[in-house]
């Protein structure tokens, strides 16, 4: 009975703490084509997103209502490169997303 007690109490006041503000966020919507949404960015905040791999490429987006989305159709991936993709906001907003290599096996010719 104690422990039901202590639980309803710890259940009651983590409802009762106020919300702590997402910081920004970017994730893959849609790998072919490349498709990225962003998130928690300030509402018409300017964001350049600048993918590095084989080669560097930018987009400059508005963050409406603090989101976009943004198609990377200038790059292609392949299995052997990992990308890191960055979003900066003009009002100081940063958020890194890392898409890591997948398997880079050699590809083997039937026998």
């Amino acid at each position: 009975m104690r422990f039901l007690a202590i639980a309803l109490a710890a259940t009651a006041l983590a409802g009762a703490a106020p919300a702590v503000a997402a910081g920004p966020s970017l994730r893959l919507q849609t790998g072919t084509p490349l498709v990225l949404v962003g998130s928690g960015f300030r509402s018409a905040e300017h964001v350049t997103v600048t993918a590095s791999g084989v080669r560097v490429l930018h987009w400059r987006v508005i963050a409406v209502r603090g989101a976009f989305r943004v198609s990377l159709g200038g790059l292609v991936l392949s299995r052997c490169n990992a990308v890191s993709i960055v979003a900066v906001g003009s009002a100081g907003s940063r958020v890194v997303l890392k898409i890591p290599r997948p398997a880079c096996m050699p590809v083997q010719k039937p026998a």
